[in-house]
C-alpha cells in the first residue's frame, strides 16, 4: 500500500507540472551518468524530437544533472525501464547548452 501511494504521489507531481512537454511512449535504450563537473547524466530514447529545445541537433540525449533531488529515481526508472523493454513517458523542460531537452521526470508505462 505505501509503494502504491508513493507512485500515485510521484504521478501527481508530474501531472501537475505547469511548463514542461512531455514526449509520449518512447523506449529507453541508454543511460549513463558522468561524476564530474557537479555531476550529470543523459537518458537516450528511440524518440527524438526536442520539443523544449527547438534549436539543438536532432537527438535521442534528454539531459538531467545532480542540482535537484530526482536524480537517483531518474537513474533508477530509466535502468528499469531499459531493462524491463517498457515504454516511458518523459517530462523535458527547457535546453541545456542548447543542445539536449532537460529531463524533469519520468513515468515507466505498463
Amino acid at each position: 500500500m505505501k509503494t502504491l501511494f508513493s507512485i500515485v504521489a510521484l504521478f501527481a507531481a508530474f501531472s501537475s507540472q505547469a511548463s514542461g512537454t512531455w514526449i509520449q511512449n518512447t523506449k529507453v535504450t541508454d543511460v549513463r551518468w558522468y561524476d564530474h563537473n557537479g555531476g550529470h547524466g543523459y537518458i537516450t530514447t528511440e524518440n527524438n524530437s526536442n520539443p523544449e529545445c527547438p534549436n539543438a541537433k536532432t537527438g535521442t540525449h534528454r539531459y538531467f544533472s545532480n542540482t535537484g533531488n530526482n536524480t537517483q529515481s531518474i537513474i533508477s526508472l530509466g535502468l528499469s525501464a531499459m531493462l524491463s523493454d517498457k515504454t516511458v513517458n518523459i517530462l523535458v523542460e527547457g535546453c541545456h547548452d542548447s543542445l539536449h531537452s532537460k529531463v524533469k521526470g519520468i513515468v515507466i508505462n505498463r
